[in-house]
């Protein structure tokens, strides 16, 4: 004879569904967190830094090659004073020197290009993937997310790792292996008396979340967003870098000239 089915009364279901939305709408939360993060903040700044960045960058080399000109000239003039002998060598390792650090800004800045560069060549994943990959990454989170599931094992604290990892790389294949390893697990019916517990937690969960995603939108590079899908402010952002390049590149061009006029050879002043 059959046992007969547990009747479940319909307050405690409607707070298991609630808690089941709650939860679901966590997880959503959450991967629209790490999306921008790891996602669309990489990939705004990548674009940021080819639309804007190669000319900043541009404008930048020169503000420096001009900062060189001028304290070369200074150095040299020093040397005229005390009717000392220009070294020139002695004067550019001294420079090198000090402008070790803004040598080191420059590479920086052109490694941030070439990255950008790689970033916005990669492959994409198609239509499809992508969505496929948020929606592996949403009920992963909510099986395998540490702060909403205590009793973790630390298999499952190592899985959510690994699904953090592949989420953050686009490996769609790992996230369909994870949830593979965890599909044939059933969830984990909660008692009665903590229901209500676990409800005022997803809500003050749910709620900080989305505060903290509203003072993320107001960062940088969010809020370039309108911007870099704008072409007539992309251009004229380019066009005012432009045009100050041009100023720069003339100025270095006279200090230039000016410390080729220095180091001419004078009598009795040694060898330029």
């Amino acid at each position: 004879m059959t046992s007969p089915a547990i009747q479940i009364p319909i307050e405690t279901q409607r707070k298991q569904e609630k808690l089941a939305n709650l939860k679901q709408k966590l997880a959503e939360l959450f991967e629209r967190r790490e999306h921008m993060i790891n996602y669309e903040r990489p990939h705004l700044l990548a674009a940021y830094t080819k639309l804007i960045g190669e000319y900043k960058y541009e404008e930048f080399a020169l503000q420096i090659a001009i900062k060189r000109y001028k304290r070369k000239a200074e150095l040299i003039q020093t040397r005229i004073n005390r009717n000392e002998p220009i070294i020139i060598e002695a004067i550019e390792q001294q420079l090198n020197e000090e402008f070790a650090e803004y040598e080191r800004l420059l590479q920086e800045q052109l490694e941030q290009i070439k990255a950008a560069t790689e970033l916005l060549n990669a492959p994409l994943l198609s239509e499809e993937e992508a969505k496929e990959l948020k929606q592996l990454y949403r009920l992963l989170v909510k099986r395998l997310h540490p702060d909403w599931n205590p009793d973790l094992t630390q298999e499952e604290r190592d899985l959510f790792v690994r699904v953090q990892a592949a989420y953050n790389t686009a490996n769609l294949q790992e996230l369909r292996n994870i949830l593979l390893m965890i599909e044939a697990k059933e969830p984990i019916m909660l008692r009665e008396e903590i229901i209500d517990n676990e409800i005022t937690h997803y809500e003050k969960s749910v709620d900080d979340l989305k505060k903290r995603i509203e003072e993320l939108e107001k960062t940088f590079p969010f809020i370039m967003r309108e911007i870099l899908n704008n072409e007539e402010e992309i251009k004229k952002q380019q066009d005012e870098i432009k045009a100050n390049i041009t100023k720069l590149q003339e100025d270095k061009n006279k200090w230039a000239a000016y410390v080729g006029i220095m180091t001419m050879p004078r009598s009795g002043m040694g060898e330029a």
